[in-house]
C-alpha cells in the first residue's frame, strides 16, 4: 500500500481544514517546496497535491509551482483542484504529473470525463468527496443527492480504474479513518485500485487500511503536526 502524504493549498499556502469546512481553516508556515522537501528526505516518493482555491473558485491554475517543485523533487505527484477541461490535464500530464484527480467535472462534464478515462486510463482518478456516502463536489461545499453505491458501478462500466475516496467527517480530525466504508466499497469492486483519504493519525490507522485492502493512504494533518513521522512509514 502507498503511503502518500497530502498537501492542500489556498492562495499558494499549505493548509488543512476540518471537515471540509473553509472556516476551520489551519494555515502552515512551511512553503510547498520546504514540505516537498520533508516528503523527499523522510523517503517517500508520493505526493498529493490539491489547489483549494482552484476548487472552491472553479479558477484556473497556471500550474507553475508544480514545475519547479518536479525539478527539484521528482516525486509520483497527483493533482487536483478545479480541473474542468482537457487542456488542464493535458499540461499537468506533460509536467511531469503522474495522475491527475478529477472531481466535480465528473458530474458537470460526464462526456469528457469519460474521454479522459478512455484517453489516460491509468493516469485520471475520479476524486470523491462523502459524507454518509452521499457525494459532494466543488471542494465538499455542494451536497449532491448521489450515493456513492449507485454511482461508483456506473463509473466503472465506463472504465475507471482508480478512485480516491475522502471522507470528509473524517478529513482532518484524526479520528481514524472511515475503514468500514472503503471494506464496502473493495467488496463492491474488488478490482477498483482505492487510495483513502481523511481520518489516518497513527500507524494502526495504516495497518486497517492495509487490511481492508487499500492501495494508498493519504495522511495530511497528521503528517504536518509531526504526530506521525513519515520516515517510520518507509
Amino acid at each position: 500500500m502507498k503511503i502518500i502524504p497530502a498537501i492542500d493549498l489556498i492562495d499558494g499556502r499549505p493548509v488543512r481544514l476540518k471537515q471540509g469546512d473553509f472556516k476551520r481553516v489551519q494555515f502552515y508556515p512551511a512553503s510547498l517546496l520546504e514540505l516537498s522537501g520533508e516528503i523527499w528526505q523522510a523517503g517517500i516518493r508520493n505526493l498529493h497535491l490539491v489547489n483549494l482555491s482552484a476548487a472552491e473558485n472553479a479558477q484556473t491554475s497556471d500550474f507553475s509551482e508544480i514545475s519547479g517543485l518536479l525539478q527539484r523533487y521528482p516525486l509520483k505527484l497527483d493533482y487536483g483542484g478545479g480541473i474542468r477541461t482537457k487542456k488542464q490535464v493535458v499540461d499537468l500530464l506533460s509536467l511531469g504529473v503522474d495522475a491527475v484527480n478529477i472531481g466535480t467535472m465528473i458530474f458537470e462534464e460526464e462526456d469528457l470525463f469519460v474521454e479522459l478515462l478512455q484517453e489516460y486510463p491509468q493516469r485520471i482518478i475520479a476524486s470523491l468527496d462523502v459524507k454518509d456516502e452521499i457525494i459532494a463536489i466543488k471542494a465538499w461545499q455542494e451536497s449532491t443527492e448521489i450515493n456513492l453505491f449507485d454511482y461508483l458501478p456506473k463509473l466503472i462500466a465506463k472504465g475507471l480504474k482508480k478512485v480516491c475516496i475522502t471522507d470528509i467527517s473524517k478529513d482532518g480530525m484524526l479520528a481514524g479513518p472511515a475503514t468500514g466504508l472503503y471494506q464496502k466499497i473493495r467488496r463492491l469492486a474488488p478490482n477498483l485500485e482505492i487510495i483513502a483519504s481523511g481520518g489516518v493519525s497513527t500507524k494502526e490507522d495504516i495497518n486497517a487500511l492495509f487490511k481492508v485492502p487499500c492501495d494508498g493512504a493519504i495522511i495530511g494533518k497528521a503528517w504536518l503536526d509531526k504526530s506521525i513521522k513519515l520516515a517510520e512509514l518507509c
